[in-house]
C-alpha cells in the first residue's frame, strides 16, 4: 500500500527519470538504452525498484530543491510511517541492489540539474547500515496527523569510511569522513524527505 502522499512525490520525481537515466547510462560506457524504467509497476512499488539495469535494481531519490546547501552529504530513507505502509528502507534492505541518490537544483529538469549525485552499492551497504545509522533513531518529517513519517539520514562520507566500495559513482569526489566527526544534532527537527 502507499502513502497518501504518494501521488505527487511520484509525479515529481518521475519528471526527472530521463535526467537519471542519462546520469547512470552517461557514466557507464553510454548504456542509457540498456536501462528499464520500471516506475509505476510491482517492482517498484514492492521493491523500491525505479530502473532495471544489467547490474540489478536501481531505486532512485531525487530530493527537491532547497536542502542541498545544508544536506549535501546527506542521504535520507523512509524507514516508518503512522499509517503502516510499508517504507523505502525495508524494500532497500531486502531487495535493493542499487540506489541512486540526487539533489535537484530546481523545480523542473528543463530548468536545472541534479547536483550532488551518489549511485551506491546496496550489496555492500546493507552489512555495515546498523552501525552508521544515527544512534538507531529515527528522525521524524513535519507532516499533518495522520500521515507522519520517520527516516533515517546517512552522510554519504561516513559510508565512504566504512567501505569506499559502497560509492560507485558520484557527481563529486566524496571525502571520507569518520563517525566521530559526525554532528548528530545537525539535523535536530528540520525534517528531512
Amino acid at each position: 500500500m502507499r502513502s497518501p502522499n504518494f501521488s505527487g512525490d511520484y509525479a515529481w520525481s518521475n519528471l526527472w527519470m530521463p535526467t537519471v537515466k542519462d546520469l547512470i547510462g552517461g557514466m557507464s560506457g553510454a548504456w542509457a538504452h540498456l536501462l528499464e524504467n520500471v516506475s509505476g509497476t510491482d517492482e517498484d512499488f514492492k521493491r523500491a525498484t525505479d530502473l532495471m539495469s544489467r547490474r540489478g535494481r536501481i531505486a532512485v531519490r531525487v530530493r527537491k530543491p532547497g536542502a542541498r546547501d545544508k544536506y549535501y552529504w546527506h542521504i535520507t530513507i523512509t524507514a516508518w510511517r503512522e499509517s503502516r505502509y510499508q517504507c523505502e528502507f525495508d524494500k532497500l534492505l531486502e531487495d535493493g541492489d542499487l540506489m541512486f541518490y540526487g539533489h535537484a537544483t530546481a523545480k523542473t529538469p528543463d530548468r536545472g540539474s541534479i547536483t550532488p549525485w551518489f549511485l551506491l552499492d546496496m550489496k555492500r551497504w546493507k552489512p555495515i547500515e546498523r552501525q552508521w545509522r544515527h544512534e538507531e533513531t529515527y528522525q521524524k518529517n513535519r507532516n499533518v496527523a495522520g500521515e507522519e513519517c520517520r527516516w533515517y539520514w546517512y552522510d554519504v562520507r561516513n559510508l565512504m569510511f566504512a567501505d569506499p566500495r559502497i560509492i560507485l559513482a558520484s557527481s563529486t569526489a566524496v571525502p571520507p569522513l569518520s563517525l566521530k566527526q559526525i554532528d548528530y544534532d545537525e539535523y535536530g527537527d528540520q525534517g528531512g524527505e
